[in-house]
């Protein structure tokens, strides 16, 4: 399946759209050379700057990617002018948590853009996240000490991830009991 060339990437889970970016870079920078890789800040942005970043040919590769963190500051007309002007081998990735969907240039880009959302996760599929956590490092856990870890920590997932690392490195026999969760996590 072809890459799509327009992306906009959403969504309120601030862990999630950081992963997904991040994996754009890297894969992008180990095909193609991190040269043909731009990032721009919209809220700095010049539209013309934009502009240009998306209508420049990608150098000595068969692409060039450009993400845009936010939505630049423009009228539908200009984003429409960016979408016409687009080079053919350059793809353009909007990130922006909650773009505010009453603006005509959103519009425009909702419209050109395939889209990708990572919601807030809660409840079940938090837990089976953390869940799948421990099981890449190794480990296992008890479901009460799931639900205490889960408890104690929050659903901030960046917290998770730098709690089970913690508690990963001082266990004994890659198994977490509820009370390696109770002496170790604060």
């Amino acid at each position: 399946m072809p890459i799509p060339r327009n992306k906009a990437i959403t969504g309120e889970n601030a862990f999630a759209l950081r992963q997904e970016k991040k994996t754009w870079m890297q894969t992008f920078s180990e095909k193609h050379g991190s040269e043909n890789l731009v990032r721009l800040n919209a809220q700095e942005l010049i539209f013309r700057s934009l502009l240009d970043e998306a209508s420049v040919a990608p150098f000595i590769a068969p692409k060039r990617l450009v993400i845009v963190e936010g939505i630049p500051k423009c009228s539908a007309e200009q984003m429409e002018e960016l979408f016409r002007a687009l080079h053919p081998q350059v793809i353009l990735v909007f990130i922006d948590p909650k773009p505010d969907r009453r603006l005509g240039s959103v519009k425009i880009l909702i419209e050109q853009a395939s889209q990708k959302t990572f919601p807030l996760i809660r409840g079940a599929k938090l837990r089976a996240w953390v869940h799948t956590l421990f099981v890449e490092q190794g480990c296992s856990i008890d479901r009460g000490a799931l639900d205490v870890f889960i408890q104690k920590i929050g659903e901030d997932q960046d917290m998770l991830v730098q709690e089970c690392l913690k508690l990963v490195l001082f266990i004994k026999n890659n198994h977490v009991t509820l009370e390696d969760v109770e002496h170790i996590v604060v």
